[in-house]
């Protein structure tokens, strides 16, 4: 569990895209998938532009602090949140199973990350309709080490 801001928030990035790519393949009846996770720092309301109907996941990487956990200040243990909102467009015949089963599924992929990230208390948490679209998402807290150099 160590490194930078830049490298932790790119390898929780790195694992969502693969599982994001691994979901057809995992969660039944997921239908067409946008290729791309959305990324945004804050969550904000409304459907990305040429979304159409497509499954879709905006990803929120938020750090929340950081605990100096050595006598020397050089060992830090940093902390966040990781909200991905999945969403899948919910037709007249359909139920919210799938999107459930999609949260859950990136929820799995948590729990089994082996890194520099710690995921902890990974769950998922349902939703609203939203334009459409019902929504599931997977929530975690994460943390992981850095190590400061003295001035």
């Amino acid at each position: 569990m160590a490194g930078n801001l830049a490298s932790n928030r790119d390898e929780m990035l790195l694992m969502l895209t693969k599982a994001w790519k691994e979901a057809p393949a995992n969660v039944s009846g997921l239908g067409q998938l946008h290729n791309e996770l959305v990324l945004t720092m804050t969550d904000n309301d409304g459907v990305p532009s040429g979304m159409g109907r497509k499954t879709w996941a905006r990803v929120t990487i938020q750090h929340g602090s950081s605990d100096a956990t050595s006598i020397s200040r050089r060992r830090w243990l940093n902390k966040g949140l990781l909200t991905v909102q999945c969403f899948i467009w919910r037709d007249m015949t359909s139920d919210d199973a799938r999107v459930q089963a999609l949260a859950s599924f990136i929820v799995g992929r948590l729990r089994d990350h082996r890194g520099s990230v710690l995921f902890t208390n990974p769950y998922p948490r349902e939703g609203r309709i939203n334009n459409g679209f019902a929504q599931c998402d997977a929530v975690s807290l994460f943390q992981w080490e850095e190590f400061r150099r003295t001035a």
